[in-house]
Parts: structure tokens; sequence; C-alpha cells
């Protein structure tokens, strides 16, 4: 106890969020919610952590299905996160277009677009992350007054914003890659003797070393789970197209020469199924009874990722007979190139199997005393079986400016770095998804892409001059309160407050007219280098390793354009005077890509397209004279169920068979120019709203029977319900309804 008296007391505070930059955040390979990542990491902070959380945001997202989770009830695969500081994590996640506070013993989060508004959706959560309330949040308004020495000033606008997505983390295709348990690696042989996991890595037990025999084979080694992937699948469903990867990471012990694997694909499943093994070579070997399988030695730096890019695999079919020419000792029946194409997509399983390391040197002594402790272990960390898009800028990351069009005062330009959102699923861990469960990702936010968002959110205020004051002012006042200042809303953004003087010395942002709205958005081309050299290298040596030697296409300067797609990207693709004349066997045709969507198409000078494989159907066609393909693929998507075929322009189009023209498409339906209709049956429309004329065929749903008109446009026959008689009154002086008539004789009508 203090005896009486008055004492003096210091008082110091840390910001607990710094904290966070020293720990890690340790994933729990599950999709969670965002919310709850969020306090996983706040409750590092070593304070009380029972504080509430409130959260003000009006993003409405939206995935495939149109379901529209809040934002931070949304779910992330916290994979996402491993390697990164608590600190980190929280940046990702809040980003950077809102901001976190502590406020009234409650952890504040706001977006900064929200912020510039009075009414938005207003969330209470307890500090286990349970939902308690939610209402409409009208910002409140103080009035103050200003005291002397105060003055106001505007702000500088800004045109433009970039923003930056880094590389993508890749998604593991292999379950326990990590290796935190043995659940799903197998041991064959006398593998449990020599090999251990433990504490996440695979290490040989107890100094265990191999030295290689060739003329014994090896039957002891662990065994990933099976990985099932689609290697023909951009071929059937025009996605982009994959490439599968390994990825590992081991440590290295002493006189370690390599790792030795072994890589196997299995074609489809059970009996008659065809397995390869791939070597350090790039080729493959199809398993032959009775003959050692080859082994991938794994050359590696200590401690550091190495990548193995698996090639494309054979297909054969199951019952094909071994070629014995081309079996080879210790390797199997080799598989030569071009490999044949399947007519359905076809699933293959990858296995990677550890054996033990192969040391430097068969002998080694130490020089003198007593002999040294040798470290012969090689320690895995992980192996990895991930897919990637080829040339993906989406996922190997990018740089894109946005932008208003009208300049203010200054060319100002700020980059942004993107967080979690970005919908990259299944191929990396970026993707929101509306539950625990679903497969689709959030694909817009507020109905845009998500880069496309954060630009618009700052450049809806910083595109404009804001008004800013500088000063005292005396009032009872909170951080997130809006200021009244001289009849015009203005927003805190420093603040120090005396609770003594109940003064606060404070600069703020006016809230103008125009504060929400951008002019417009464009896109600006960002200066890109590419190597076209090396690309234009590595082009044709896929090429000759796909389809040999014998294609005689080469892929020069002379082929090649950089072209610019509409969101500021560049590819490569053919020149649009390049023509192909030659039609391919079945798995040899050529793909262009046009606008980001692939097309198996052709143009040459004159602006006609030949096509050269349609999709899927294995089918060759020649189409000519076509001045726009807009009408060929305008709609078709891979999330359009219907496929479209038309265009936007308003002409005419022939079709055209053996040069010779067969029907014409027009805006009043097709035209068969006099050709024949031959169909196995005609289904009319029983609600259709046209009507009937001569020579014209519908349905009448209210007699329940087809009708047609015939000759002069006067009679409407309905087929099965009226018989009628084509004549002519004999004087021609007409026909009195109701009169008995009769007929007789013919003038040839």
């Amino acid at each position: 106890d203090l005896n009486d008296g008055i004492y003096s007391v210091n008082l110091s505070a840390e910001c607990g969020l710094v904290n966070l930059k020293t720990i890690n955040y340790v994933p729990s390979n599950t999709r969670k919610k965002l919310l709850d990542i969020i306090i996983e990491c706040i409750n590092n902070i070593p304070y009380i952590n029972t504080f509430g959380y409130t959260i003000i945001d009006n993003i409405d997202l939206k995935d495939a299905d149109l379901n529209s989770p809040f934002y931070y009830e949304s779910f992330i695969e916290d994979n996402f996160f491993e390697g990164l500081s608590c600190y980190d994590v929280l940046n990702n996640i809040i980003q950077q277009y809102s901001q976190l506070s502590f406020t009234d013993a409650r952890w504040d989060i706001k977006n900064i677009s929200e912020i510039s508004k009075q009414d938005s959706v207003k969330k209470q959560y307890s500090y286990l992350g349970i939902l308690q309330a939610t209402s409409t949040y009208t910002r409140p308004t103080e009035s103050v007054t200003r005291l002397a020495s105060g003055s106001f000033g505007l702000m500088f606008s800004s045109k433009s914003v970039t923003i930056e997505k880094s590389k993508s983390i890749s998604r593991s295709l292999n379950p326990n890659s990590g290796f935190n348990s043995a659940t799903g690696w197998t041991f064959e042989g006398i593998a449990p003797l020599i090999f251990e996991i433990t504490n996440g890595y695979l290490t040989n037990k107890g100094n265990t070393w191999f030295t290689q025999d060739s003329n014994l084979p090896d039957s002891s080694y662990v065994q990933s789970p099976s990985t099932v992937y689609y290697p023909f699948k951009s071929v059937f469903d025009l996605s982009p197209k994959q490439e599968l990867k390994v990825k590992f990471k081991s440590t290295k012990g002493l006189y370690l020469k390599n790792l030795r694997l072994q890589i196997l694909s299995v074609q489809g499943t059970g009996s008659g199924t065809n397995t390869y093994y791939l070597t350090n070579e790039g080729t493959w070997y199809r398993a032959v009874a009775g003959i050692n399988t080859p082994i991938y030695a794994a050359s590696f730096e200590d401690n550091v990722e190495q990548t193995i890019p698996i090639p494309q695999v054979p297909y054969l079919e199951a019952v094909t007979p071994f070629l014995n020419s081309n079996i080879i000792p210790d390797f199997g029946e080799f598989i030569p190139f071009p490999y044949n194409q399947p007519s359905t997509d076809v699933p293959y399983q990858l296995y990677v199997r550890v054996f033990m390391p192969e040391r430097q040197y068969e002998e080694f002594t130490p020089i003198g005393g007593s002999p040294a402790i040798i470290n012969l272990t090689a320690q895995i960390d992980y192996i990895d079986i991930t897919v990637e898009d080829i040339n993906s800028d989406s996922l190997n990351g990018f740089t894109k400016k946005f932008g208003v069009v009208s300049q203010k005062d200054r060319n100002g330009d700020f980059t942004i770095k993107l967080g979690v959102g970005y919908p990259s699923y299944p191929i990396s861990y970026d993707s929101l998804f509306f539950d625990g469960t679903t497969t689709k990702p959030i694909i817009t936010y507020n109905d845009l892409p998500i880069e496309e968002f954060i630009a618009e959110s700052y450049l809806s205020v910083l595109s404009q001059r804001q008004k800013f004051y500088q000063g005292t002012v005396k009032a009872n006042i909170e951080f997130g309160d809006l200021l009244d200042i001289d009849g015009e809303k203005h927003r805190i953004h420093n603040y120090e407050y005396n609770y003594k003087l109940k003064q606060a010395s404070i600069k703020t942002i006016g809230l103008g007219v125009n504060a929400d709205t951008i002019e417009e958005l464009p896109v600006y081309d960002i200066d890109l280098n590419l190597d076209i050299d090396s690309i234009l290298s590595q082009v044709n040596i896929d090429m000759n390793r796909k389809y040999g030697d014998n294609l005689n296409l080469k892929f020069v300067d002379k082929n090649i354009e950089i072209k610019t797609l509409a969101d500021g990207q560049k590819t490569l693709s053919l020149r649009s005077d390049f023509r192909i004349n030659t039609l391919f066997s079945n798995d040899l045709f050529l793909r262009t890509v046009s606008e980001g969507s692939i097309q198996d198409v052709a143009e040459d000078t004159e602006g006609n397209f030949t096509i050269i494989k349609p999709a899927k159907d294995g089918t060759y066609a020649l189409l000519e004279d076509i001045e726009d393909l807009a009408w060929l693929q305008a709609g078709n998507t891979a999330t359009v169920a219907t496929k479209k075929l038309g265009t936007l322009d308003n002409f005419d189009f022939n079709i055209i068979r053996n040069n010779i023209n067969i029907g014409q498409i027009k805006s009043t339906g097709l035209d068969l120019l006099d050709n024949r209709l031959d169909v196995g049956a005609v289904q009319f429309n029983v609600a259709t709203a046209q009507t009937v004329g001569v020579a014209k065929t519908i349905w009448n749903d209210t007699f329940g029977t087809l009708e047609f008109g015939l000759k002069g446009g006067n009679v409407t026959y309905r087929l099965g319900q009226s018989s009628i008689v084509y004549v002519k009154h004999a004087d021609n002086s007409g026909l009195t309804k109701g009169t008995v008539v009769y007929t007789a004789g013919s003038d040839g009508v």
C-alpha cells in the first residue's frame, strides 16, 4: 500500500500490432473465415483478448453461383499465409483499402470507401468471432468550434493507381506433402528400418547410407499418396495450358551426391493400365514385367527449393502390346514422340518414390586420430506436386495501372499491393469462397474484378482535390466521428485529445461533393520486356519434342508478334497474316491466342479465317471469306452453358459447302435458298407469336393443329379439321356465302 500523498506516475505503451511482426502464423491446412484468421493473429498480442470486433464494410461479393458472402465471413485456405508473420497476415486480409483501429474497447475494421459515406453495414462480433448484431451504421457528425490559428488548404489529387500482385503460392496436389504425419505415405521393402518420418521431415534413419549397385534393383522406398491429374485437359475443354511440377526441399548431409527418386505416372485405373517412369532426360518409359525401372537422380542444394517439371505423359491403349525393339534394360519400353492423344479426357495418377540417397564417395576415412562421426543424413522437408498455368501473368504476378482521364493538378501515382481474394482456384491458394466446401471462388467485388475494385476505392476519393483543415477545435469528439466544420463534413485523419481542456488538435480531410465518383477508369499500358529469343527457342524445343523434327514448322520472329490485350497485358501470338495450308492428323494442329481465348484458327492477308480443327469433335472444316471472327467466338466462354453462333454486326452470312452457297443466315432467320431441308422431325413452337401467311405454317394452340395460309391470302387451312377445294365461279359473278354449289368441269385450275 502507498502512503497518503501526491505521486507522479509515468505510463508508457507500445503498439501491440507491431509485436505481431515477430510472430509467425501457423496454418492448419484448412479453410477458415477471414475474421477467424484475424482473431487468431490478434490473440497473439500479450494482453486481455476478450475484446469484440466491429466491422463496417459494404463490399458486395459474388461467385459464379451469385452467392454473396460478407467479405470478412468469406473463407480462404490458410495455407496461403504460410511463412508470413501475423502482422503481414492482417495486412493481406484487411488490405490497403481498409483500416484497423482499437476504439472503445473494441477492434474496429472500416473500409476506407465507406469512411466517405454516412450509411454502411455495421456488424458486431464477440471476441470469439460470433455475430451478435447487424445494423445500419450512420456515421456520427459532431459540430465543433474552431479556435484561433487553424488553417484550411487543398490536398493534391492523384491521377492513377498501380496495382501489384505478387506470384501466387501454388497449391499442392500431394496430400500431406510436408510429412506432418505418415498418413498416406507407404513404406515398401525394408523402408521402415531405414527411413523415418518425424517432426514434419523424412530422413534416412540413423545415418543409413547407400552405394549404387546397378546389378541389384532397389525394392525399399517411401511412396507418396496418389495425385490425380488430367494431362490432356487443355485439349478437351480449351483451358489454359498447364504444367505439372514436383517441388522439394531438403537439407544436405556430408558426402551426399543426390536424392534418388522415382517419378511414375499411371494411366487410368483398374486392370490393364499403363505405368510410365520419368528419366533425367525428360523421357518416359513404360514399365515392363521383369525389367528394372529407372531412377531419377535429383541433384539439389542445401535447404533450397528444387523444381522438376513433368513433361507431357504418353498415352497408349490399355491393350497396346510391347514393342520389343524399344525395350531397354533397367528402363523399360521407350515411348517415342509424337505421343498419341486419347479420344476423351483420361485421368492419370502421379506418384513420387524416395529411395536412399546416393553418397559422393565410395570410401571416406578421417586423417589421423579417432574416427569422426560423419553426417550422411538427407532430411527432406517436403515433396509438393503442383499444377500451374503456363505463361499466366495472373498467377506469376502482374502490374496494372488504373487512372482517371481528367487531371486535376498533379500526375500523381501510388502503388498498392493486392492481398487475398484473387480468383485463382484450383491452381493456388489466393481465392475466397462462399463457405468451407464450395469450389467456385469469389470473382467480383461490387461487380468488378478485384484489382479494378481496389483502384476505384482509392481514386473515387483521391482523384479529387480534397479540402483539409489543421488546427485546434473545442468539442467532445472521437476518432471515428465526422466533423461539421463551417457547415462542411470532414473526416478525422490525425487526432490528439486533451481531456482536461476538452480540446483536440486535429488534421481532417473534407468530404467533397464528387468524392465517390470516378469519371473513367482506363487501363494504361505497362512496359513489359520479353526475351523473345529465349521464348522462341523454348517453343521450338517443345514443338520438336512433342511432334518430332518432321513437322517443318519453325516459330521464328517473322511468324510471331507481341499483342496488347484489353487489360493492358501483353502476349506472344502468331502474326495475323500467318496461314497454315496443311490439315494435320488428329493430334497435330496449331492454336493461336486471340484476346486471351484459344481458337484453332489462322488468318490470311485478306482477313479470311481458316478453321484448322474445331474444338472437341475431332472433325475438320474450312471456312473462307469470313470478315470477322466475332460470329464464331462471341460469348463463348467456359462459364457459358449455351454456346453462341452469331455476330454483333448487322450483316448476313453465307453458308458455303464445296464452294457453293447453300444458305444464308439473315436477320429474319435461316434461308436455304431453295435447297432441300432434310430432317428426321420438325418441332413447332406451341406458343409462337407468329401469324399465318401465304405458304407459312404455324401451330394454332387454340384448335390444337397446324395451320397454313393458302394462295391469295384469304383462306387459312387447319390440318385435319376442314376440307377445302380450290375453285372459281364460272361466270365470275362471285360466290355468296350460304349458297349451295357444286363442282363441274375444269379449266386447268
